[in-house]
Parts: C-alpha cells; sequence; structure tokens
C-alpha cells in the first residue's frame, strides 16, 4: 500500500527506558535522525535537546522533524518512553493538496489521524474545520457535526476550546504551543503546526494534544508487545553484564589467570588487606587497578605509591603530609600526603618490602587506626582507604632477617594473592602480544601484523622480564621493522637467541632434533641467502642443506 509507505516514511518509533538509555529503535527513526544508534545508548548522544521533565514534551530538530514523547506509566512510576519522530516534509507529501479535487486525500489523512490515535485536528488555511481524530469529540464534549466545516474562529466563541491554537499558529505562521480548556474544563497543552503551499500561503494546520495521561495509556496499549520485548531484552543485557568480564588491560585466556580475575571481583567486594606478590612485570599494578575499578570505591582515587622510589628521609612527609614551617625547604603552606588523598578511594603501596624499616612502626599504626597526623602536626585526621599491596621480594625471608617488622606483614597479608610469571601463562601470550601490537601500530601509525611461525617463537621464550619486558619487545619490532609483517626471524633477531626447544612439546627425540634443525636451517638461510653460503656456514654441502631446505619447506 503506497499509502502505507508513505507514513512509514513520515513516522518513527523508538523507546527509552526510565535511565533514559535507548532499549528499541525502529528503521525509520534511525533514518530519520541519521544515526545509528543500538540499543544501551543514552538518548542525549542522539537527542541533544531531550527533556523529559514534563508528563508529554514536543521537540524540534532543526527544520524537518518534530517529536512526541510519551511516558508509560506502571504502579505510578514511569516504566519506559516511547518518542515518535514525525517528519515534517514527509507529512507535507501525505497531506499534499489536490488541486483537482479542490479537497484533501481523505484516505491518506484518516490514516495518518487513526495512526497517531490521539486528540487531532486539520484545518485549511482560512481555520475551517476539516478533519478531527475519533477521541476529539468525546474528549471535548462536542458532536462531529458541530466541528466540521465550524471556523476555530466561531467554536473559540462558543467555548468549545479556548484560546485556540490553530488560530494562533494562523496568526504567528509557525509552530506554536498553547495552553488551551476545552468545554468539559479541562486544560490541555495544545501544539499546532502551519503546513505551507509551493507559494508559501498556509495550506492547512495540524494540531494535536499533548497533555493527559490517557494519550500515554492508548500508546501502551498499541506498543504493549514492544514494551514486553525490549524490557526482556534489558533484563538480559544487565544479566550478561553482570556475567560477563571486561576490563582494560586484563588478559585471561590461561586457567590460572582466569581464577585470579574471578578471585578479584569477590575481593573487591570486601575491604580486606591485600598483598600482590609475584616477579616483577607480571601486572601487580594492573591487578590492584582492577580490583579497585570493580569496587564500590572505583569513582574514588587510586593512589599508587612506589615505596621503593622515595628517598628513606622524605618517606613520613611524602605519605603523611606536613604542616608549614614543618622542616627546612619545606613548602609555606604545607602539604598534603599522599595517604590523605586516598581517603575514600585506593591506597597502593608497590615496592612495600622498599619501604623504611624506622618508618615501618608509623606505616603500621596508620593502617590499624585510618588516621594520620602529619609531620610537624599536633591533631589527627581519619582517613577511609582501602590498602593494596605488592612486592616481588619474599617478605617472610625479609622478616626473618629483622629487615621488615612481623606485625606489619601480618596486617598487609590479611589475603595474599599470587599473579605467575608468563612462562607460565603461555596461553596469555599471544593475546597480549595482540594487544601491545594494537596499541603500540596505533602509537606509531603503523599497520604491522603477526604471523604464525612468529607467534611460535613468541611463545617458546621463557620472558624473565614477564609482561613488561614482552610489550617493550613489540614496541621495538614495530618501530625497526622495514616490512608490515612480523616473523619468527625477526623474533630471534630482536631477542638476540638461537630458537630454544620446549621442553613441553612432548615430542619424541627425532621429532626434536628435526624441529631444532629446521629452526637452524631457517636462521642460517634467511642470513646467508644462498644455498652455498649456507651450507659452508653449517659446514656441510651443498646439496645436503638444498634437500633440506626443501623438506622443510624453507625454498
Amino acid at each position: 500500500m503506497k499509502e502505507l509507505h508513505q507514513i512509514n516514511d513520515a513516522i518513527g518509533c523508538l523507546v527509552i527506558n526510565k535511565t533514559h538509555e535507548i532499549i528499541y529503535i525502529d528503521k525509520t527513526a534511525k533514518t530519520m535522525l541519521n544515526i545509528d544508534s543500538k540499543i544501551d545508548v543514552h538518548i542525549a548522544e542522539t537527542i541533544k535537546q531531550f527533556n523529559a521533565s514534563n508528563n508529554h514534551s514536543t521537540l524540534i530538530l532543526e527544520n524537518d522533524y518534530f517529536l512526541l514523547l510519551y511516558k508509560l506509566m506502571l504502579d505510578n512510576e514511569i516504566s519506559n518512553y516511547i518518542i515518535l519522530t514525525i517528519n515534517i516534509s514527509e507529512m507535507k507529501k501525505i497531506f499534499k493538496y489536490n488541486e483537482n479535487e479542490n479537497d484533501f486525500n481523505d484516505k491518506k489523512i484518516d490514516f495518518l489521524i487513526d495512526f497517531l490515535n490521539t486528540e487531532v485536528t486539520v484545518t485549511d488555511g482560512e481555520g475551517i474545520m476539516k478533519k478531527v481524530s475519533k477521541t476529539y469529540c468525546k474528549n471535548y464534549g462536542a458532536e462531529l457535526n458541530d466541528i466540521i466545516g465550524h471556523s476555530v474562529f466561531e467554536l473559540e466563541e462558543k467555548g468549545i476550546f479556548y484560546p485556540s491554537s490553530t488560530i494562533k499558529a494562523l496568526n504567528e505562521r509557525q509552530k506554536v504551543t498553547v495552553l488551551q480548556k476545552n468545554k468539559l474544563g479541562k486544560t490541555i497543552m495544545a501544539t499546532a503546526v502551519p503546513i505551507f503551499d509551493e507559494d508559501d500561503e498556509i495550506q492547512y494546520v495540524v494540531s494535536y494534544d499533548s497533555w493527559d495521561v490517557r494519550d500515554a495509556t492508548s500508546l501502551k496499549e498499541k506498543y504493549e508487545s514492544i514494551q514486553s520485548i525490549v524490557e526482556h531484552q534489558s533484563q538480559e543485557i544487565k544479566l550478561l553484564r553482570q556475567k560477563e568480564i571486561k576490563i582494560p588491560n586484563i588478559v585471561a585466556e590461561s586457567k590460572n589467570m582466569k581464577e585470579l580475575v574471578k578471585l578479584a571481583h569477590k575481593l573487591s567486594e570486601v575491604d580486606a588487606n591485600i598483598l600482590i606478590t609475584g616477579e616483577t612485570g607480571v601486572g601487580k599494578n594492573v591487578f590492584a587497578r582492577l580490583i579497585h575499578n570493580l569496587s564500590y570505591r572505583k569513582n574514588e582515587a587510586f593512589i599508587e605509591i612506589n615505596c621503593g622510589s622515595i628517598p628513606p628521609s622524605l618517606i613520613e612527609s611524602e605519605l603523611f603530609g606536613y604542616e608549614r614551617g614543618s622542616f627546612t625547604g619545606a613548602n609555606t603552606k604545607g602539604k598534603v600526603g599522599q595517604m590523605e588523598l586516598s581517603n575514600k578511594g585506593t591506597l597502593f603501596l608497590d615496592e612495600v618490602s622498599e619501604f623504611p624499616l624506622n618508618s615501618q612502626a608509623t606505616l603500621l599504626k596508620v593502617i590499624q587506626e585510618k588516621s594520620i597526623i602529619r609531620v610537624g602536626g599536633i591533631s589527627s585526621k581519619s582517613i577511609d582507604f582501602r590498602l593494596i599491596s605488592a612486592t616481588n621480594s619474599d617478605l617472610m625471608s625479609l622478616v626473618q632477617s629483622g629487615m621488615f617488622r612481623k606485625d606489619l606483614y601480618y596486617r598487609i597479608n590479611v589475603f595474599p594473592i599470587f599473579i605467575p610469571p608468563l612462562r607460565e601463562r603461555i596461553e596469555d601470550i599471544i593475546p597480549l602480544s595482540n594487544l601491545f601490537l594494537k596499541k603500540a601500530n596505533k602509537k606509531y601509525n603503523r599497520n604491522i601484523i603477526l604471523i604464525e611461525n612468529a607467534k611460535k617463537a613468541l611463545t617458546e621464550y621463557t620472558w624473565p622480564g614477564n609482561i613488561r619486558e614482552l610489550e617493550n619487545i613489540i614496541d621495538r619490532l614495530v618501530l625497526t621493522i622495514e616490512k608490515d609483517i612480523i616473523k619468527e626471524d625477526n623474533i630471534y633477531s630482536i631477542l638476540a637467541l638461537t630458537p630454544s626447544i620446549n621442553l613441553n612439546r612432548n615430542m619424541n627425540l627425532k621429532d626434536t632434533l628435526d624441529y631444532y634443525e629446521e629452526q637452524l636451517l631457517r636462521e642460517a638461510y634467511s642470513k646467508h641467502k644462498t644455498t652455498l653460503d649456507t651450507a659452508k656456514a653449517l659446514g656441510t654441502s651443498q646439496p645436503t642443506v638444498s634437500r633440506k631446505l626443501r623438506k622443510y619447506k624453507i625454498i
């Protein structure tokens, strides 16, 4: 049906929840508003003028669209909002005046009015009523014969409505919204929109009411199936979010890392002191941030203190702050300490094993009492922080040697977490490499990729520097290689290694020897370029080299 197609082009629909996130949008609304929104996007990102402060609102977008906003109520509370997007240009086409018939196209107008299912009137350019919606007469206390064919000026005098929005639109030649009273004594917010012909004369005026919640009720009945679907979808999305782990910079493909991430979720719900241990470069600070970001303190400060980078003589003033005039060279206004800045948030003490022994008693008191006294001060100040510590040292050995207080050790080690080295989480190497490669490509404006044999080389290296070393190596590769492909030769070259044999490969002796031979031939041939020079370098014959290069599909 041509008329239905026109209506579909003129009117779109989107649904938002009570927090103003889009949970449904049809094709027409997407096209009309020139957006490609998916569900769960805040409406303000799409419609800057959005305002849901009134029961019904009408919003103008540029010159071609206006919106009708309807609130759906459930148990006297807002459940969802339905927004109709109406294209004025397309409406002009639907309401186009037929000069031969000297009247409106009744079929098209009736179709549109019934679709809207609200109090709608259509007058000509002189204010003569041509069309009214089915609900208009009932809600205005008038008979159809008393309205159709009569002038809005006459109807205003009779008190059917006053003041007339249509009259105001005719006089001002623009869209208007007025508060008017009807014959039944109800106060109604009525909006009138003039439609102009090619000669810039008002051809007709469309008026609609946007005040009473009965409009929302009728729309609720019309769209109850949509509402049911989108509410179900919203619940599913919420449940999926609760189950899904999406934390930037955390790669957890290996079993032990997946377990650690689950543990981080559990620990984020309580304020127990945590001690994170592991080799240098395993990502202890990243894991500490993960716990913070998952906790109720996520919107507060995350203060990271490297205890090994602060001179022992300054450790207390840096951590606890100081009052003005406390010592020579001090700031005349005093200084707020790092611990004070962590109030309401998370305090992360990295390399806690390096904390000076003579200041550990003060640190212990702060952790126990959750209060500080600035250097040079006399009054204490309460602070509320979540404590996470980290070290790559064996703290218990330091305790036994007298280099770390035993009572402090047990205070910070309420819940220990050990992050395994990268060599024990081989499944994470390639995902981490891809993550770092993506960052490096963006940083250096390149488009480098890893091929499979390069990935294999990465997983065979033991990574003594762990994740930090891996990221540095990927950065160097992106900066130095000439082509856009990282091959295993590039890996071996930058690591200055002979290909290592992974003893966990579960290969027999023959397979292991073949593997090693292949790697050696690849490296030698890549370096010397010819079979003759390769044979000389390896101390064997050229035919042998040629045969083995073909065997391993190197040439």
